[in-house]
């Protein structure tokens, strides 16, 4: 071999070496990290599930709402400050549920449908994506989330009738016309008490009442052929309150 060819091999050998890229390496991340990362997301969702209290069980029937802050903040509170595992934000839409977070610093999410099959509840199009892809597959994920579920159904001893994404919770903030607390509705705004005790105040008092008579109650949703129904009940501690309703300001 002479000298060119030689050169020409070592060059070969040197473009392989350069040519190996981060996609190239994925397998063996994978190898390093996979059972690292999936040890971390089993124990969280491990952490949750154990959070449900034991009286959950006495829990009436009827429906039960679950919310973006709810589910945003069951999974912040199993983080520790020294996991790779940062700022999850859970949102749940009519198409599915997105839980968006940081690893390592890197944007990833996981994406799925819950459904009911045969009365359990069930994780379906389960979709991974950023640095997460390369930790734990769209099938593992899958697999690890319906145990946890089926878990957290047979601590509830509660069967599961039926299941809807927001809508029934969209159509209830719709329909209720004020404005309280993080319900804001600009339209609905109480008129600014003119006197420094509200109470003193008779057109103020007048609104607040109004407001009370109409809204003071709970919303309750249930689900139709037709779509969510929305009615509302009035509060069973208002028939015999230990203290009376009465209008709360900051000024």
């Amino acid at each position: 071999m002479n000298q060119h060819e030689h050169g020409r091999h070592e060059e070969q050998r040197g473009n392989g070496r350069q040519h190996e890229t981060a996609d190239d390496r994925t397998p063996q991340r994978r190898v390093l990290f996979g059972p690292f990362a999936q040890s971390q997301l089993d124990q969280a969702m491990s952490k949750a599930v154990d959070q449900i209290p034991d009286a959950a069980v006495l829990l009436p029937a009827g429906p039960i709402s679950v919310t973006n802050n709810f589910l945003t903040n069951i999974i912040a509170v199993n983080l520790a400050p020294s996991d790779p595992v940062k700022n999850p934000k859970a949102t749940i839409t009519p198409q599915g549920v997105q839980i968006v977070l940081e690893i390592f610093g890197q944007p990833c999410s996981m994406q799925g449908l819950p459904q009911l099959v045969n009365g359990q509840l069930k994780a379906t199009n389960v979709q991974v994506s950023g640095m997460l892809a390369l930790f734990i597959s769209s099938d593992e994920a899958t697999t690890m989330i319906n145990r946890h579920l089926s878990t957290a159904q047979t601590k509830l001893k509660h069967s599961i009738q039926s299941l809807q994404l927001q809508d029934g919770i969209l159509k209830s903030s719709r329909l209720r016309d004020e404005s309280r607390g993080s319900h804001y509705k600009p339209e609905f705004v109480l008129p600014k008490p003119k006197t420094a005790k509200p109470t003193d105040d008779p057109e103020f008092m007048a609104a607040w009442k109004a407001r009370n008579d109409r809204w003071l109650r709970n919303s309750m949703g249930s689900w139709t052929p037709e779509g969510p129904r929305v009615e509302f009940q009035e509060l069973q501690s208002l028939k015999n309150p230990i203290l009376a309703p009465e209008p709360r300001h900051y000024d």
